[in-house]
């Protein structure tokens, strides 16, 4: 079975019990998960779905599923005697049942530290297990991990040996109470510059809080309870990384010189080769936005080739240098997409912006 005929089933089975309790903190913290993924072969971000945030992965062609729950603190810590008693273990193994012979992680996360007399999860994630969480000689029905899985034993009537503890992780996130939104702002503007880096800041703000806000919409987003569709689910639920990508191409589109002054530029002035530059524009925004390593070859060796270029003669030679050029990748031999990355690389080349 596929994770999504399971998600289909968990959600029919929770619908009814799903808490609202949205806190803004998990909007910044979906951003941040979705910038963190983007290179991955595909995703989808849940919001208050199964869990607070959930995500959906492909690597390689396998899925992933990681379920997050995520729990904040004006300032000061959470003891773990009061997580425990708060049952946050506890309705998070639950998900066990429901996900197992799956490959999936469960995160606890919070922006505050968790202790037991010091702080007994030291790093950004730590797998919940006797070698992180053990740090003291005690009593064995004193140890940390005991207590965890004393907790979860008692809840779920299983004895102590049989809590299975192995996906479990603690996540400590480094999201503010109080300035979340600005962090996320901030990682997102990096990753934005990182792609186009001459990219407008507020071109870069309003897309981050059109994000924003469709992660609101869809964590407030209902269900009816009856649904067995993952692809209501996803539409109503799920961010994409096909949405993102989409969305992060018109950005790009908006930033990007506009075809016009390409061709005024380089007096590209027949309608036959304007065409064949144009119909190449929304595939180049999109290795643009991918931005791989064979892309980034390719960008380099036009540069290099503008550089040492005639520019009467730039477009026209180009696609003569490009497959002549054995470090460029056959994928990139169609001559109105070469046409459209030189005088794109031109463009920025003149006007002193890095490529």
């Amino acid at each position: 079975m596929h994770i999504d005929k399971q998600i289909e089933k968990v959600y029919k089975d929770m619908s009814g019990s799903i808490a609202k309790n949205r806190l803004t903190i998990q909007l910044s913290f979906a951003i941040k998960l979705i910038v963190e993924l983007y290179a991955v072969e595909d995703f989808t971000v849940f919001m208050d779905c199964i869990e607070d945030v959930a995500v959906k992965k492909v690597v390689n062609g396998t899925e992933e599923l990681f379920l997050y729950q995520v729990k904040t603190k004006n300032r000061g810590e959470f003891t773990l005697n009061y997580i425990i008693s708060e049952k946050w273990f506890q309705n998070l193994y639950k998900h066990t049942y429901n996900f197992s012979g799956f490959n999936y992680e469960i995160a606890l996360v919070s922006n505050v530290d968790i202790t037991d007399n010091q702080i007994i999860f030291p790093n950004e994630k730590t797998k919940i297990s006797a070698d992180t969480v053990e740090k003291e000689e005690v009593k064995d029905d004193e140890k940390r991990l005991y207590r965890i899985k004393k907790c979860i034993s008692d809840s779920e009537n299983i004895p102590i040996e049989e809590v299975d503890l192995s996906k479990f992780y603690f996540i400590k996130s480094n999201l503010h109470c109080d300035t979340h939104k600005e962090q996320a702002l901030k990682l997102f503007e990096d990753f934005i510059i990182n792609i186009d880096s001459n990219a407008e800041l507020i071109k870069t703000r309003a897309f981050f809080t059109a994000l924003y806000d469709t992660l609101d919409s869809r964590f407030n987003n209902e269900i009816n309870p009856k649904t067995t569709d993952i692809n209501e689910i996803v539409r109503k639920k799920g961010y994409t990384k096909n949405e993102f990508e989409q969305s992060l191409a018109t950005y790009l589109n908006e930033s990007i010189p506009k075809n016009v002054d390409l061709y005024s530029l380089l007096n590209i002035s027949t309608i036959s080769e304007q065409k064949e530059m144009a119909a190449q524009r929304p595939r180049f925004l999109m290795d643009l936005t991918k931005n791989d390593e064979p892309f980034k070859v390719f960008i380099s060796e036009i540069l290099n080739y503008v550089r040492n270029s005639n520019t009467q003669t730039l477009i026209s030679q180009s696609v003569n240098f490009i497959n002549k050029n054995t470090k460029i990748s056959p994928v990139y031999q169609d001559e109105g997409y070469i046409k459209f990355a030189t005088a794109f690389v031109y463009y920025k080349y003149i006007n002193g912006e890095v490529v």
